[in-house]
């Protein structure tokens, strides 16, 4: 467990270069969830050798939103992962379970076209020193790391602008821009005690009949390094999707994600996602 872990500390350390990325229920590289109803991500990320994990390494993600008023919803989120390692060279160990840090939110609909979002993560993470169940989750979505990181509290702001596009019926673009201060609670005196992201992101979407394909960039600058370049301090992922409406109301999805930092193509070729939105009445 020892060598096993020391490995994935080296992968985590590659691809947590710039943080964590937004603390939103969801990625932002879906389509747009229910306004009431529930939602369940599951990624596996292709993991290039040495560090190899069994199909069923996933990071999971079950959200919820619910109306509070007319302009004001409450958000949720539970992340939890699992992983289990397949290291030439080594002995097959245990799969890894970790629960990670739940988030809560309000959004605040300013106009049809403007969203603000307010919310935090409660550091709740049963991940520990020897856990990498943790690890396969960063790897699987880096740009929302901080559901899976020990010892933090991450507090977020952020404004979505949404435009309906002249062309097809329905199609959409969105556009994110967000802040997220990260407060240390942990005894390291190496580690600052906050660090502050800037998250960014534009991603569209084209109904065709019952179905809804997707294609967007995320990224996110570690705005507390003083050192090294945009391209050092930033991570982007390009993220694709497509998903259908199953008696109006459930709609099953598949997503691909691919990198586009060569750190994080070094360790991840690309994740394939599935997912499910249910929309209650």
């Amino acid at each position: 467990m020892n060598r096993i872990g020391s490995t994935f500390a080296v992968a985590l350390l590659a691809v947590s270069t710039v943080g964590v990325q937004h603390a939103g229920a969801q990625s932002y590289l879906m389509p747009s969830t229910p306004e009431r109803g529930i939602w369940l991500e599951a990624s596996h990320p292709n993991i290039k050798s040495p560090l190899e994990v069994t199909t069923p390494s996933s990071a999971w993600f079950l959200s919820g939103r619910h109306p509070v008023t007319s302009r004001i919803s409450g958000v949720a989120e539970a992340p939890f992962a699992y992983g289990k390692l397949d290291i030439a060279g080594l002995p097959e160990g245990d799969g890894s379970t970790v629960f990670g840090n739940p988030y809560l939110g309000m959004e605040f609909a300013h106009s049809d076209r403007v969203t603000l979002e307010l919310g935090a993560r409660i550091p709740m993470t049963t991940a520990d020193e020897d856990s990498f169940g943790d690890v396969v989750g960063v790897l699987a979505d880096p740009l929302r790391s901080e559901a899976f990181l020990e010892d933090v509290v991450p507090l977020s702001g952020a404004v979505s602008f949404r435009e309906t596009l002249p062309v097809g019926e329905g199609a959409t673009v969105r556009a994110r821009g967000g802040i997220v201060t990260m407060f240390y609670t942990g005894d390291d005196e190496e580690l600052d005690e906050t660090t502050t992201f800037v998250d960014y992101g534009v991603t569209g979407t084209y109904p065709i009949g019952i179905a809804r394909m997707g294609a967007g960039v995320s990224g996110r600058w570690n705005a507390s390094e003083s050192e090294g370049k945009f391209s050092d301090n930033s991570l982007h992922q390009l993220g694709l999707s497509a998903d259908a409406s199953v008696r109006g109301f459930i709609r099953p999805g598949i997503s691909l994600r691919v990198p586009l930092d060569k750190d994080y193509r070094d360790l991840v070729g690309s994740t394939v996602g599935l997912y499910v939105q249910v929309s209650m009445p």
